[in-house]
């Protein structure tokens, strides 16, 4: 299977311990973290970079343990509950009260006393277990067990996602910094021609206006490096918030954009990415288990069918005026209940139907999900064949649009050809060279967009 910009497990773990340096505005004296001490920027330096720091990403992480939590809840149905609780009770009885008790008890015994206040003091252990509940703590268990692997999914899925954010902001980044290159080189080509045009116009055999001329064409390229400068470094902050860390340091180098590999001027295979990306794209787990959650949760609705059978134990304690327990201060109880639902309104048959459609709901989901994946797949694919054309393209249009722009400025120095000619022909060229560069950073793009949309973008990162 073709894997596009997989890097051998050694240059990962070396690229992870080259140095960069965090803004001095941020810089503090707390141990850094291992990003900060990386000096040259890969793209999957910068992918793991971001599954390590974004905090978007970072959260999905706490929904799996939020899952986690939820099915040893679940669980928790399988095992008996028990309590235990006691209390204490002292209570003044009122003085008309208290006499009227007195004088009823002395009715019989004339000698006979009230004790008050009154100390009343219990214990009691009890233990409850669910016998037969019509399977519903079974179903509710592998409900939850269910919920657990789709947050594993989803976490998958926003991995997917984000390796995919970053490849591409990564590679507009480094276009950006090929715009500085190419206007950089404007610069380089107007400021000669103005040190040429100055010398020939100081011995008589120049003209001002070429110098003129010059001189405005070496402006207008300073001004679009600014710009380009501009473009890169708000690329820079683009990228370092889609990483997740604050900016980058002066210190960072962006590695160099790579010419591309034979591998990816090859044809892709249609079929082989669909079957690809049918095993490997998160969605299609994730909506196999939301069917199954929702296949359980409809079983365990069913459970209303059947009755449920509970046993509990008491062993229980009480105790007058004193806490000084004896073995005949304690009982002990034990019951069985059946509980079964006649009638409740038709609440408990329509929850069913509810829980069927549900399930009904997802499967459609998932068949469109399924047709979704389809055409991207073969979307990224038409791509890759666009961008694998149009590289070579440009490329070969540059070196055309060179040859011609040197033609061009010798005719010019022999005083055959025009100023303005010469000016056309510069523009042709940086207008050449950028669009040759957009063509290999597209085809990067569209590589990394296939792998995304396969889900083998997620493969080296696991």
């Amino acid at each position: 299977m073709l894997t596009i910009l997989r890097y051998q497990t050694g240059i990962l773990y070396t690229c992870f311990f080259i140095c960069i340096q965090i803004c001095s505005a941020v810089a503090d004296d707390s141990p850094k973290k291992l990003w900060q001490t990386i000096h040259i920027l890969d793209l999957e330096t910068a992918q793991w970079i971001a599954l390590a720091e974004n905090a978007n990403f970072a959260a999905s992480t706490e929904r799996i343990g939020q899952a986690m939590a939820q099915k040893k809840q679940a669980g928790a149905a399988y095992w008996p509950k028990v309590q235990l609780s006691a209390s204490a009770t002292r209570a003044k009885l009122s003085d008309s009260y208290y006499n009227t008790q007195l004088a009823m008890a002395q009715l019989a015994n004339p000698r006979a006393e009230i004790d008050d206040p009154i100390e009343n003091y219990g214990v009691n252990l009890s233990i409850s277990y669910v016998l037969f509940d019509g399977f519903l703590s079974k179903h509710h268990y592998l409900s939850a067990k269910m919920g657990q692997e789709i947050s594993q999914a989803q976490h998958k899925q926003s991995k997917r996602l984000l390796l995919q954010m970053v490849a591409n902001v990564f590679f507009r980044t480094q276009l950006a910094r090929e715009n500085i290159a190419i206007a950089e080189a404007n610069i380089d080509f107007y400021q000669q021609k103005l040190k040429e045009a100055k010398a020939r116009q100081s011995i008589g055999s120049g003209s001002l206006s070429d110098s003129l001329n010059f001189q405005v064409q070496l402006n207008a390229a300073r001004t679009t490096l600014i710009q380009t400068n501009e473009s890169y470094q708000l690329a820079l902050l683009d990228m370092a918030d889609s990483l997740g860390i604050p900016c980058f340091s002066n210190q960072v180098t962006l590695a160099n954009l790579e010419t591309e590999k034979d591998e990816e001027l090859s044809e892709p295979d249609v079929q082989n990415f669909l079957d690809t990306a049918y095993h490997h794209r998160p969605e299609i787990v994730l909506y196999q288990k939301l069917i199954q959650q929702a296949e359980h949760q409809e079983k365990a609705a069913k459970a209303s069918h059947y009755p449920v059978i509970q046993v509990n134990g008491q062993y229980n304690g009480e105790r007058l005026d004193n806490y000084r327990w004896g073995d005949a201060d304690f009982g002990n109880s034990i019951t069985a209940n059946l509980t079964y639902p006649i009638f409740s309104g038709g609440y408990y048959q329509e929850k069913i139907k509810q829980t069927k459609y549900r399930v009904k709901e997802i499967q459609k989901i998932r068949q469109h999900i399924q047709k979704n994946i389809d055409t991207q797949v073969r979307q990224a694919i038409e791509r890759v064949k666009a961008a694998q054309e149009q590289v070579g393209l440009e490329r070969d249009n540059a070196i055309l649009v060179q040859r011609n722009r040197n033609l061009v400025e010798k005719e010019y120095a022999a005083g055959q050809n025009s100023l303005v000619r010469l000016n056309e022909a510069q523009k042709d060229l940086i207008t050449a060279k950028s669009r040759s560069a957009a063509a290999l950073v597209s085809l990067h793009q569209a590589w990394q967009n296939l792998m995304a949309e396969t889900g083998q973008i997620v493969l080296i990162f696991e």
